[in-house]
């Protein structure tokens, strides 16, 4: 599947998401010809999850264009997103076996969804009569991917499925990378659809990008969303709410993780009305951390959990997507 645009507007598109604000006039050059076609194909594999980020990344909207999806990027060479497939069976999977069984550092690949431990539980399809299982496709397309991103808090840290009351076990995508292929994590329940296109073009352009301790860039997550919420000033004068339907008070004592939680989701704002969680009047419930969703939704975060998330800045690592190292 093909999304064609010109080069020209596939550039406008990844500079309205915020895309190029970081890259090297190098980088630039670089995103210019694989806009001309001369880019990597682009895979995303889906697995244990609700297909709430490509359906995330199916509502971009460029506000200055006034564009959607259909006009998302150009010439993205996309030969497997499973939502937007309009094939089936052998057909759709035949080019996911050919790229398991074809050269190395060919495609970028992007994962959503967390993965099983065992074979069984999630399936990507059936090719040629024989089951293939979300696990093997995912080891496969690893070892012959140019890059790697985890798109969703599903791929990031196990997300809902990997809760622990869960069987089988459920994995992050981390745990299955080999320590060769770079990789960048883009947490969220879901992820916003600007920081899948921004991520995207920092995978193409092959762009050194900052990163915390989870390998989240730090573009994107390197703030609080307390720092960026209206009651801030509310929070900082000791005064909290007893209700989670406050209109104006803070709400971290009645289960808000805005403290806890990098991203900048309240600056952005969601489906280009630049509203959102806290802008709309309701708690941040921390999707884009580790934590998410274990920790309860209308109760104080325990003392023990506010030690230094709260109050640290996210750690610089270095490298062009560096391993991710074992959460802590």
């Amino acid at each position: 599947m093909r999304i064609l645009l010109s080069r020209r507007e596939f550039l406008r598109h990844a500079l309205s998401a915020g895309a190029l604000a970081s890259l090297s006039s190098t980088s630039l050059f670089r995103l210019e010809s694989w806009a001309d076609g001369q880019g990597p194909p682009v895979v995303w594999l889906e697995g244990a999850g609700c297909s709430g980020c490509l359906v995330s990344l199916a509502n971009y909207f460029d506000p200055v264009s006034n564009d959607g999806f259909g006009q998302i990027l150009s010439k993205v060479d996309l030969r497997y997103a499973p939502l937007f497939l309009t094939a089936s069976g052998d057909a759709a999977l035949s080019q996911l076996v050919e790229f398991m069984n074809g050269p190395s550092k060919q495609i970028v690949l992007l994962v959503s969804g967390s993965i099983p431990n065992r074979d069984g539980f999630c399936s990507v399809g059936s090719f040629q009569g024989e089951e293939l299982g979300f696990k093997r496709a995912l080891v496969g397309l690893a070892r012959k991917a140019l890059r790697v991103a985890g798109i969703g808090s599903c791929a990031c840290y196990g997300g809902v499925a990997g809760t622990r009351t869960n069987e089988p076990r459920f994995a992050p995508l981390e745990h299955y990378l080999p320590p060769s292929v770079p990789s960048v994590f883009v947490p969220g329940c879901p992820a916003h659809p600007d920081w899948i296109v921004t991520v995207l073009a920092n995978l193409i352009s092959g762009e050194p990008v900052g990163v915390d301790r989870y390998r989240r860039p730090l573009s994107l997550f390197g703030r609080t969303v307390c720092s960026q919420c209206p009651r801030l000033p509310q929070k900082e004068a000791g005064q909290f709410a007893q209700d989670p339907y406050d209109p104006a008070l803070c709400l971290k004592t009645v289960g808000c993780r805005g403290e806890l939680s990098f991203c900048d989701a309240p600056s952005r704002g969601w489906n280009g009305t630049g509203n959102g969680c806290v802008t709309g009047n309701s708690i941040c419930i921390g999707c884009t951390e580790p934590f998410f969703p274990e920790m309860p939704f209308v109760a104080a975060s325990p003392q023990e959990r506010s030690r230094k998330i709260s109050s640290e800045q996210p750690k610089r690592e270095n490298g062009p997507f560096s391993r991710m190292g074992r959460n802590p």
